[in-house]
Order: C-alpha cells, then sequence, then structure tokens
C-alpha cells in the first residue's frame, strides 16, 4: 500500500466510542464469502468478505472482530488438497507463512506463532467440517476431527480465559458434521467451556453462487447467528450501545 489519491478527499478523526464486543470468526469458504456475488465464474472478484455473514453479524453487533477463513480448508482435511489445515493456520500470524522445515506442512516458523494475549475475544465462532467431509470413506476422519476441534478450543479457552463463549457451526453447505461438533460442545461444557451450537442448516446454497451462499443468504445467516449469539451471551440492544 503506497496512497490513495482523489478529489475531494479528507483525512477522518479516529472511531472516539469503542467498539463493545469482540468476536473471532474461525472458518472456511461459507465463512470467507466465496462465490457470494453469484451469477459469474470463480473468482476473486466473485466474492465479497464485506457482504459475508461475519462483516453483517460484527456491524449488528457494534463489534470489533478478527476473522481467520480459507476456501477449501478443513479442520484435518481439506476438500481439494494440501496437507495444512485450519487448526495449523490458527495458531498463525501469517497465514500464508509455513514452517522452516520443509517436511513439516503444519507448523510455521518461531516469531510467526500468534500471540493469543494480544486480543481476546468475547466470543469465538468456528464453522469448519464442510469440507472435511466425514461421509463415506472420510468417515474414518471423525476422531481426528473431534480430538483436533476440542484441542483448539481447549487451547483457546486456555489463552483467553474462562470468559469466552464458544459458538460452533453446522451448515449450510452440509450437515454431516453435526453430531462431531454437538459431542466436542458436550465435551467442552464438561470441562466448564462456555460452548453452544450455532445453527447454520436451511439457509440455500445456490448453483448461480457455486453452491454456496450468495449475499441475500448471507444476510440471512447474519440475522439468525446475531438472534442465537445476543440470547447466549445475554447482549442486548442497549448492551451494545450505552
Amino acid at each position: 500500500f503506497y496512497e490513495i489519491v482523489g478529489l475531494g478527499m479528507r483525512l477522518l478523526p479516529p472511531l472516539v466510542r469503542p467498539q463493545q464486543h469482540r468476536i473471532e470468526f474461525l472458518g472456511d469458504s461459507i465463512t470467507a464469502g466465496y462465490c457470494n456475488l453469484c451469477e459469474q465464474e470463480p473468482s476473486p472478484a466473485a466474492e465479497s468478505y464485506a457482504s459475508s455473514w461475519p462483516t453483517l453479524v460484527c456491524e449488528q453487533l457494534d463489534a470489533e472482530c478478527h476473522a481467520v477463513a480459507w476456501s477449501g480448508y478443513g479442520m484435518v482435511k481439506n476438500c481439494c488438497g494440501g496437507d495444512t489445515v485450519m487448526s495449523d493456520i490458527w495458531l498463525r500470524t501469517l497465514a500464508s507463512t509455513p514452517s522452516d522445515d520443509a517436511s513439516d506442512p503444519h507448523g510455521t516458523t518461531a516469531t510467526n506463532i500468534w500471540n493469543f494475549k494480544s486480543w481476546i475475544p468475547d466470543a469465538v465462532v468456528i464453522n469448519l467440517g464442510s469440507n472435511d467431509g466425514l461421509t463415506g470413506s472420510r468417515e474414518e476422519l471423525i476422531p481426528a476431527y473431534n480430538a483436533t476441534y476440542l484441542d483448539l478450543v481447549k487451547s483457546a479457552a486456555v489463552a483467553y480465559g474462562e470468559q469466552t463463549h464458544f459458538f460452533l457451526a453446522c451448515g449450510p453447505q452440509r450437515n454431516s458434521y453435526c453430531d462431531p461438533v454437538r459431542w466436542i460442545i458436550g465435551q467442552a461444557n464438561a470441562i466448564g467451556i462456555k460452548a453452544t451450537f450455532l445453527d447454520h442448516r436451511g439457509f440455500e446454497c445456490p448453483e448461480s453462487c457455486c453452491e454456496h451462499p450468495g449475499a441475500d443468504q448471507d444476510r440471512q445467516m447474519a440475522e439468525s447467528t446475531v438472534k442465537q449469539v445476543k440470547a447466549a451471551m445475554g447482549w442486548s440492544v442497549w448492551s451494545i450501545y450505552m
């Protein structure tokens, strides 16, 4: 980035009122807004994170947000190749910085490990499992998926503290990981971690949007997510703006 040049431009003052909440998102193409502009060939031009459901959730909840989302990636297995998975990416400051050891696809450099104490969210929203599959020949991945997912939640809970609430989602593209997600929630709750099922099922994934949620569905998902998060967190319109 160098500069922006244009007529009538001026520097605006920084936001005086800090945003009331912090939310972290971890996901795949569903979270990234892949192909949500629809009616065109899949490409970066067909994707708008500004129109994605996480962005809309943050706007509606007046939240400062961090998002880690990479299309095609899974918790333990990607849809379309590659050995680095989202449970690896979550630990990194720069997602694409690999390990110094070329034989280690899961690691990264020591200086690229994210400092989890530098930004602590009130809520963590995770939707990973569509690319893992977990049906047919991939059903054998369920134990690894469960263990890796639960370890990630436990590690995040230790790093962020007991006040952070986890929302573990399933849907809308596939429902094959819903039961494993519910199992992980049960295990997390049993050791005192606040975890809630976030229902993303039932939203259309049109063929014209590469069988992903389009901008219209992103708006619907955002409205549903806001209701579910507010109910679990006890947030209200008044608590957001007071």
